[in-house]
């Protein structure tokens, strides 16, 4: 699964999930930490951006 983010181990993923301002969900009912993430589209062609904020 961390290879879809292309990388090797969760900290790097981990380190920007930290802040206490990303806690709790937007005005769509997506949590705020759901935009931190980022997959390459070039590891995920069938899925779109708004498919993996649902």
């Amino acid at each position: 699964m961390l290879g879809l983010f292309s990388v090797e181990r969760v900290d790097p993923l981990a380190e920007h999930l930290c802040d206490e301002s990303l806690e709790g969900m937007g005005e769509n009912n997506i949590f705020h930490h759901a935009h931190c993430l980022h997959l390459p589209e070039e590891n995920r062609p069938e899925l779109s951006h708004g498919v993996l904020l649902r």
